[in-house]
C-alpha cells in the first residue's frame, strides 16, 4: 500500500499542476477580435463589439506590413498628429502626404512591426479625456459623425538596439460615420 502511494502522490500532483497550468494559459484575440479595456471590469477583455475599429485596425495593419500607400492614406485623416515626429517646440500636426513620406520608415520600425503582428501585444482603449477635441479643435468639425470616439491601440514593442524611446507605441483612431482614420502617432514612455 506504502509503494503505491509513494507512486500514485506524485502522478496526482503532476495532473494536478498540469490541469492548473492549462488554466491559467492567457487567451489572445483572434482575427476579428480585440483587447478592450473595459472601465467597469477595470481589465482588458477579448470584445468583438466595435466591428469597425477592429475592421479599420486589421486593414490598417495590413497595409502598414506590406507598405500599401494608397490604402493607408484611405485610412488616414488628412491631417496626422505625431509628437515623435518633431522636437516639443514644434507643432505635431501635419498633412497625413509629409508623414508617410518622412516618417513612416521610422515610426513603423521592424521593432513596432512586430508588436503590431503579435495579437498579444495590442490593446485598445478610448480616449474619455477630451484631449484631442481641447488641443486639436479641427476635430471638432468632423462632419461624418457628430460626438466621434478616440480610441488609443496601445502595442508594445522591444526596443531595438541604441533606441532610448518608450516600448509602447500609442495609435489613435478617430470614428467616422463608416470607419475609423488613423489620426496619429505617440510614445508612452
Amino acid at each position: 500500500m506504502r509503494l503505491s502511494l509513494t507512486v500514485l502522490f506524485p502522478i496526482v500532483i503532476a495532473f494536478a499542476c498540469s490541469n492548473n497550468k492549462t488554466n491559467e494559459r492567457a487567451t489572445y484575440p483572434s482575427k476579428g477580435s480585440m483587447m478592450f479595456f473595459d472601465t467597469t471590469a477595470g481589465n482588458y477583455e477579448i470584445s468583438s463589439k466595435d466591428i469597425k475599429l477592429i475592421t479599420t485596425w486589421e486593414a490598417f495593419k495590413e497595409a502598414v506590413l506590406n507598405s500599401d500607400d494608397s490604402t493607408l492614406n484611405s485610412l488616414s485623416y488628412d491631417s496626422l498628429i505625431c509628437m515623435n515626429c518633431v522636437s516639443p517646440e514644434e507643432n505635431p500636426l501635419m498633412s497625413n502626404d509629409k508623414f508617410y513620406e518622412n516618417y513612416f520608415n521610422e515610426v513603423f520600425s521592424n521593432s513596432l512591426l512586430s508588436g503590431i503582428v503579435d495579437s498579444s501585444s495590442v490593446r485598445v482603449r478610448y480616449d474619455w479625456s477630451g484631449y484631442f477635441f481641447e488641443n486639436y479643435l479641427f476635430l471638432l468639425d468632423n462632419p461624418d459623425i457628430k460626438n466621434p470616439r478616440i480610441a488609443e491601440v496601445l502595442v508594445s514593442f522591444p526596443i531595438s538596439p541604441g533606441e532610448s524611446e518608450a516600448t509602447l507605441a500609442l495609435l489613435t483612431f478617430i470614428e467616422t460615420k463608416h470607419t475609423y482614420k488613423f489620426l496619429g502617432y505617440s510614445t508612452i514612455p
